[in-house]
């Protein structure tokens, strides 16, 4: 998938196409609405709980976090699917009206999430 730098607009199905020796590049676009991110800041309060009480949390954990400040925790699940599963649900519902949505950036202490991310406002 090729993406391209404005905002809302990504590439669908990239082709190339040899022409007198020549290769362009054409690419079909939609506007999907959503929005990249490049960076995820956080807050004072998701960065201590991030760096301190969930990283003693129990295995089968998992830390959601919005760009614009929701975040939420899982743990001690019987599975990291379900860990990821609730802090994902409990991160958006905490997401107010027209900030980003959350992604799961933590599981099991691993970081899960890889940047640039394609967003959508709530």
């Amino acid at each position: 998938m090729m993406g391209f730098a404005k905002q809302g607009w990504i590439g669908k199905r990239a082709s190339l196409v040899p022409l007198l020796g020549l290769i362009f590049i054409f690419a079909e676009c939609r506007n999907d609405g959503k929005e990249t991110v490049e960076v995820i800041n956080f807050s004072a309060a998701a960065l201590n709980d991030y760096q301190g009480t969930y990283a003693q949390d129990k295995l089968n954990k998992a830390f959601a976090i919005s760009p614009d400040g929701a975040y939420a925790v899982g743990h001690s699940f019987p599975s990291t699917r379900l860990a990821a599963a609730t802090a994902l649900l409990n991160c958006n519902a905490r997401v107010q009206p027209g900030q980003l949505e959350c992604i799961v950036y933590d599981i099991n202490g691993q970081v899960s999430a890889s940047l640039p991310l394609r967003l959508a406002r709530k």
